[in-house]
């Protein structure tokens, strides 16, 4: 990640994690230092069983506006592989882009890092994107903190409807299925549902729909919050 050894990169301890995790005024520096921190940290086979679980618990109090981005570099490699590490920052992120088509092990090892349910938005952006990884997010452990998805690739009938029909879905704040394949009688089915009271945001485009599509749309009644 183009990350070298210097004095400030020093090996960190739990100490210094902990001071970190209460340092106030938290501020979007706090986050890069305790993403450092925790990159450097003096014992990485610690981190999975004790220092995480601590950050994931301790982090809840930071103030809920603060986005924790992943940077790219955490995901690809300059020349554009999939990291073989992942970074240790990657499990208490909030906001996650995955901007190239990541493979079915790649997005595995993501899901397992996401298993203290802080990710709050998550975007796949690239058209080639396989359909698998879709169907890998509907079967993740991801939705009780999911208030965003963005996923702009193919996706069957079938998956999107088990999207849409999905309990957890109800919640999502802003919803991207740009280029996914909706079509019009996949907007009827939508429709139905009806169930988007906290849909803010939504985006639709390039997608197989016509104005038939929009008339669905306008007879839902529960996009007020749109």
């Amino acid at each position: 990640s183009g990350i070298t050894m210097t004095k400030k990169n020093s090996p960190t301890s739990f100490g210094d994690i902990r001071s970190l995790l209460y340092e106030r005024p938290v501020k979007a520096s706090t986050w890069h230092k305790l993403a450092r921190s925790l990159y450097f940290f003096e014992e990485p086979g610690a981190l999975r069983e004790e220092v995480l679980p601590y950050c994931a618990e301790t982090i809840r109090e930071w103030p809920e506006d603060l986005e924790r981005a992943a940077p790219n570099h955490w995901l690809f490699t300059d020349e554009g592989e999939e990291q073989g590490a992942l970074h240790p920052g990657l499990a208490l992120a909030t906001h996650v882009v995955v901007y190239k088509p990541p493979t079915e092990g790649f997005v595995e090892r993501l899901l397992d890092v996401w298993r203290f349910g802080l990710i709050e938005s998550l975007e796949f952006t690239h058209p080639q994107t396989p359909e698998a990884i879709f169907e890998k997010l509907l079967d993740a452990d991801i939705w009780g903190s999911l208030k965003e998805l963005r996923y702009n690739a193919h996706v069957s009938d079938g998956l999107l409807r088990r999207f849409f029909e999905s309990p957890w879905r109800a919640q999502l704040e802003r919803i991207d299925l740009s280029k996914t394949g909706i079509d019009d009688a996949m907007m009827e089915f939508i429709a139905k549902q009806d169930n988007f009271e906290k849909l803010e945001w939504l985006s639709l485009r390039g997608n197989e729909i016509t104005h038939e599509s929009i008339d669905h749309l306008l007879g839902m009644e529960s996009l007020g919050n749109l």
